[in-house]
C-alpha cells in the first residue's frame, strides 16, 4: 500500500467512527503503510471511545517466535518475543521489507513462526472507586475477539461490530468481573 492509499484508508476509518458517534483513537503516522501486518507491532494499536465510561481496546498480543533461513536454507536469524514489544519488526526488519515480503518469505518457507501475533479486542471501562482509571476487561475468556492480521483491517472490523462487541463487554464485567451497573456503560 502506498502512501497515499494509507493516508486515505486511515480517514476512511476516522469518518467511519465519527458517522457512528464513536471516537476513534489511532495515530495512522506510527505506522508503516508497507508493514500492517500484525507481526510487525505489539501493544495497543487503537481505541474506541463509545462513551466516557466505556471504550474498545484493539491490541497485538502474542509470543512471536521465527526464525529466519536463506535460499539455501542457512539459518540468518532467530527471535523471540513475549512481551508485545514488536522486536519482529527491530530484528527481521533488516532482511524483510514489507508486508509483501512478508508474505513471500512464509509461503516460501524461508520464515518459519512457532508462534506469532494477532490483533485482539477486549474491554476498558472507567471505574469510578478507582477515580477515572479504567478497568482492562479480558474478552478472551468468553469469545473469540480475534481480528484480522492486517491492523487497518482489524479497526475496521471492531467499528463493524462495535454494539456486539459493548454487549461482550457488558456480559464479562457483570459475570466475570462482578462490576455491578454493567448495563449502564
Amino acid at each position: 500500500m502506498n502512501e497515499i492509499e494509507y493516508k486515505e484508508r486511515c480517514d476512511a476509518l476516522f469518518q467511519k467512527a465519527k458517522l457512528l458517534n464513536l471516537e476513534l483513537a489511532f495515530e495512522p503516522d506510527n505506522f508503516d503503510p508497507q508493514r500492517l501486518n500484525c507481526l510487525w507491532h505489539g501493544g495497543r494499536i487503537a481505541e474506541v471511545k463509545v462513551s466516557d465510561k466505556l471504550s474498545i481496546d484493539i491490541s497485538v498480543c502474542g509470543d512471536v517466535c521465527a526464525d529466519l533461513y536463506d535460499e539455501y536454507c542457512n539459518h540468518i536469524e532467530h527471535l523471540k518475543d513475549k512481551g508485545n514489544n514488536a522486536v519482529f519488526a527491530d530484528v527481521m526488519g533488516r532482511y524483510i521489507r514489507n508486508d509483501s515480503d512478508l508474505k513471500k518469505a512464509i509461503q516460501r518457507g524461508r520464515l518459519k513462526l512457532d508462534y506469532n501475533n494477532w490483533v485482539e479486542y477486549d474491554g476498558l471501562i472507567r471505574d469510578e472507586t478507582m477515580r477515572s482509571r479504567q478497568k482492562f476487561i479480558d474478552l478472551g475468556i468468553v469469545c473469540d475477539n480475534v481480528l484480522d492480521d492486517n491492523i487497518l483491517t482489524a479497526i475496521g472490523e471492531v467499528l463493524d461490530s462495535w454494539q456486539k462487541i459493548v454487549s461482550e463487554i457488558r456480559f464479562v464485567a457483570q459475570e466475570y468481573y462482578k462490576m455491578p451497573g454493567g448495563e449502564a456503560v
